[in-house]
């Protein structure tokens, strides 16, 4: 079968307006990206008005993740760039509660929380950061008081670019259906 008819069954499929269809969701594909120069990562940010997750499936769609912040220069980076609003970092505990981890898979080795966080109230799984004072984080549910923010995204650089712990099972998973496929159309075209 060729690409695109696995395109059009579903497997993946590109929307109008350089939108992602993933099923039912759509994400937006639009995002300007500036690089840091410390670290040769890209960043830029999502739509407003997102929820964590969304803004992780718009991050996923642009070849990255939530911004995963390794330290204080990288997170006054952030701030000098994109300023004091809040905005959805990739940390969450929604795997393990009270266990935060980047949803990149790279390890916690600097938090900033603010004082007092994250402290669980409700069933906050997601950080955002600029809580109170510049640079610090929160714990907040998805979809905060049914606003959301902006996420910061992060693409790696191309010479660490590599697939995320998270979508590899999808990446393979994509690539068996194809093998299967590829036989199943072989096997036909040998009856034939």
């Amino acid at each position: 079968m060729k690409p695109l008819n696995l395109l059009k069954q579903g497997v993946l499929a590109l929307g109008g307006a350089g939108c992602l269809a993933l099923g039912t969701a759509e994400v937006s594909h639009a995002i300007s990206f500036v690089t840091n120069p410390a670290t040769g990562n890209q960043y830029g940010l999502t739509d407003p008005g997102l929820s964590w997750t969304a803004a992780q499936a718009v991050a996923v769609a642009n070849g990255g993740n939530l911004v995963t912040i390794n330290n204080l220069a990288e997170q006054n980076w952030l701030i000098s760039t994109f300023g004091n609003s809040l905005f959805w970092i990739g940390l969450t505990d929604q795997a393990t509660e009270g266990v935060w981890q980047w949803i990149s898979g790279e390890p916690v080795t600097y938090t900033n929380w603010a004082p007092g966080e994250p402290n669980q109230v409700g069933n906050e799984d997601y950080a955002v950061m600029n809580w109170g004072d510049l640079g610090r984080w929160n714990d907040l549910p998805n979809n905060v008081f049914g606003s959301g923010y902006r996420g910061i995204v992060e693409k790696p650089s191309a010479a660490t670019a590599v697939p995320t712990p998270a979508l590899l099972p999808g990446l393979m998973g994509m690539g068996l259906g194809i093998l299967r496929k590829r036989r199943n159309l072989q096997a036909e075209q040998v009856e034939e």
